[in-house]
């Protein structure tokens, strides 16, 4: 019998609100019973708070001071099942202005006896040039050269593509390593100024999208909230 896992992937702006989140994640009817949940932008006491609140194993990584808050900004991931593996990827080039630096966090999981390798990326923002922020991407898709061809992967969070032509590269990248849109890349998840943005996306390798959906009606950040139910086959 196959193994059935639910993620959620989210920006929680500045880290600001974890506890709105935690709220969200353990009472509304659209993203509760989360088996895996990746978050961005967050400090380890927040981090700390929503694993606490789901009683999930986690990990967090700080890639840089934010200079408007003075708080951490990192990713997290937080996981029903213990965490192995965990890792920090170093993302090339800073943002142009402060010079701030950009990860990913990486671990591994077991689903249903599956090894499976997650990763939570928070790519620059569009004042970094387009072919530096394909770097970027590039980088992440490069780390699964360490995993065996056949594991399952799960690569989700905020890539800042905030136009169509980014999520094309972003997509032509993952694709290129074997990894499928399960996000709708047509369904925004930001919006600013009256405009729809679709800067979060869920990509997965050897695993069955059954659902996927963006949560609307949450106020626990700036970004809306993905939700993914993926099928996985022993072995």
């Amino acid at each position: 019998m196959g193994a059935s896992l639910r993620i959620v992937s989210w920006n929680i702006e500045f880290g600001l609100r974890p506890d709105e989140a935690a709220r969200d994640l353990t009472e509304h009817e659209d993203l509760i019973g989360a088996d895996l949940v990746l978050l961005q932008e967050m400090d380890r006491p927040g981090s700390e708070l929503v694993a606490a609140a789901l009683g999930f194993d986690h990990a967090y990584a700080a890639a840089a001071v934010f200079p408007g808050t003075g708080r951490e900004l990192g990713n997290a991931i937080l996981s029903r099942s213990p965490l192995s593996g965990v890792r920090e990827i170093s993302l090339p080039h800073t943002a142009r202005f402060g010079g701030q630096a950009r990860s990913a966090l990486t671990a591994t999981i077991d689903v249903g006896g599956v090894a499976v390798a997650a990763y939570s990326v928070h790519a620059e923002t569009v004042l970094l040039r387009y072919a530096r922020r394909l770097d970027q991407y590039a980088t992440v898709v490069a780390d699964l050269e360490r995993f065996a061809p056949a594991t399952p992967v799960i690569v989700g969070g905020d890539f800042n593509t905030v136009g169509r032509r980014e999520v094309r590269g972003l997509v032509r990248t993952m694709s290129d390593a074997g990894l499928v849109h399960v996000s709708s890349p047509a369904t925004a998840t930001f919006s600013r100024f009256g405009r729809d943005f679709t800067l979060d996306h869920v990509f997965t390798r050897h695993a069955v999208c059954r659902s996927s959906a963006v949560v609307t009606d949450s106020t626990a950040s700036d970004h809306r909230p993905i939700r993914i139910d993926l099928d996985f086959e022993p072995g």
